[in-house]
């Protein structure tokens, strides 16, 4: 038995409370339906500031994250790669990585354990200082 979906009821956003048909809502791990353009907002505000921000938008402090699949169905191609990029970048970052250099201009990620100054970046050619950064 196959389901008609023209009679399907339009289910609300629990983001932005307009309603939508089942097939262009997405369900975060906790159960709320969000629709696509929810989700991708949530995303694109996060790589405003560099954040890789996958987490349900849901008001009611939901804290789960949207997996990799249905971020693939609601991003565009390139909204996702900056996605990937952005959190590869963070997680990098973040794992204490000893001589881990990020370029002043560019914030292209390398590991030099030459301590002298200054880094040239491989990927802009920019020179970074070592000791502060710039």
């Amino acid at each position: 038995m196959t389901q008609n979906t023209e009679n399907e009821s339009p289910i609300e956003c629990r983001c932005c409370f307009e309603s939508f048909p089942m097939k262009d809502m997405f369900q975060c791990h906790e159960g709320h339906f969000l629709c696509r353009s929810c989700i991708e907002n949530v995303v694109k505000v996060g790589i405003s500031s560099c954040t890789s921000n996958d987490k349900c938008p849901c008001a009611d402090g939901c804290s789960s994250h949207f997996s990799a699949a249905i971020l693939e169905k609601v991003l565009s191609p390139e909204i996702m790669k900056k996605f990937d990029e952005i959190e590869a970048h963070n997680s990098l970052e973040n794992a204490n990585i000893p001589y881990l250099r990020k370029c002043w201009k560019c914030a292209y990620l390398i590991i030099d354990d030459d301590e002298s100054c200054p880094m040239c970046c491989p990927e802009c050619n920019q020179k970074t200082c070592k000791k502060c950064g710039k």
